[in-house]
């Protein structure tokens, strides 16, 4: 009875210090997952590698390092197949790796991609920056794309960094096309 009672014990305190380090300190709970893993995951404690794998992806993204970024989303795709956030972040962490190509059919790719994690998180802009980006590296003189992307993309949701770089493409588009029209009059 005593050995059943300090297993729980156990069993709840190391239950939510686990989730709480997913959120708090993910990089900490991977450091450990290979030893975890040998001693057996309960399905809370492989959530939370999930979850932290999550967290470490998107701060990867954040600082544009997206091979290794995807590499943690996909780490975490088995536990956390529907989680939105996830799928939203791979979608343009993927669609980030196609643009920086440059190649057509990837830009293509990048903004099929876009447009999905558009319709996952419909009130973000970024998703609809990096279509303008796209199309701009596609063809830099499509001009209604790359403006209305541009467009629809500071008319939603942006921390303020975003939203600054939307506004200074979105004034070179409008002027690049200004000064094209001028020059066929």
């Amino acid at each position: 009875m005593t050995i059943l009672l300090f297993a729980m014990l156990i069993y709840h305190c190391t239950g939510p210090a686990y989730e709480k380090m997913a959120i708090q300190q993910p990089l900490a709970l991977i450091s450990i997952e290979d030893s975890l893993r040998k001693s057996g995951l309960s399905k809370k404690l492989e959530l939370s590698l999930a979850i932290a794998h999550r967290e470490v992806g998107i701060d990867k993204m954040k600082l544009r390092e997206y091979n290794t970024a995807l590499e943690h989303f996909e780490r975490s795709m088995r536990s956390l197949e529907k989680d939105t956030t996830l799928l939203y972040h791979t979608f343009i962490c993927r669609g980030l790796i196609k643009y920086e190509t440059g190649k057509k059919e990837k830009l293509w790719d990048a903004i099929e991609l876009f447009n999905k994690a558009s319709q996952l998180k419909p009130e973000e802009g970024s998703p609809h920056f990096y279509m303008g980006l796209s199309y701009h590296k596609l063809g830099n003189t499509d001009f209604d794309l790359i403006i209305d992307s541009y467009k629809r993309a500071l008319s939603l949701n942006n921390n303020e960094e975003l939203a600054y770089e939307v506004k200074t493409h979105l004034e070179e588009a409008l002027r690049r096309e200004r000064v094209l029209s001028e020059f066929w009059k």
